[in-house]
């Protein structure tokens, strides 16, 4: 089942479901499948039609035209989540697809496929497995040990003294 949400702004969300029907239009003018009252929305704004198992949007030559997931298009088809602009009106458009296993390209492209229904979550924590070896080209960041930092601070601190003791005693002897 398909149906889209409408974002206008300063209103309730509209949310409406449309069965399988061959088209549906969207604009301000009362002929409408789904009218929207706002500014930026032509009378015929844009249409959904049904082609195969999804939908196409098709911009009606709007005045502020339509996006579809933010690029300007006068046309495109529609998949689950597809983010919609009419004019300056968001939309969601939501359908439910149907299961199909993922076909998946494996290995270096030698036309290999495999089926794919595996769901994968975030680990807690994770470990290096046994015989890990490090490919990377940059070598491990070892922290410096402390007394070398201290002794960076300390030369640093002298400079500074030393640079100001320098400026103090210029100052004395132009004035």
């Amino acid at each position: 089942m398909a149906k889209i949400t409408i974002y206008v702004p300063d209103q309730e969300p509209i949310k409406v479901s449309f069965d399988e029907q061959a088209e549906v239009t969207l604009g301000r003018a009362p002929d409408n499948h789904l009218v929207v009252n706002h500014e930026s929305i032509s009378s015929h704004h844009a249409k959904l039609q049904l082609e195969g198992d999804g939908y196409t949007l098709i911009d009606l030559d709007s005045t502020n035209g339509t996006k579809i997931d933010g690029i300007a298009t006068s046309n495109g088809p529609l998949s689950n989540g597809t983010q919609i602009t009419f004019g300056k009106v968001d939309a969601v458009y939501e359908c439910e697809e149907p299961a199909v296993e993922e076909e998946v390209a494996a290995g270096g492209g030698d036309g290999e496929t495999f089926a794919s229904n595996m769901e994968v979550e975030i680990a807690e924590t994770s470990t290096k497995p046994e015989g890990f070896t490090n490919l990377s080209p940059l070598e491990k960041v070892v922290e410096k040990n402390q007394f070398g930092k201290a002794a960076i601070a300390i030369g640093l601190l002298a400079i500074l003294a030393a640079l100001a003791t320098f400026g103090a005693a210029a100052s004395m002897k132009v004035g």
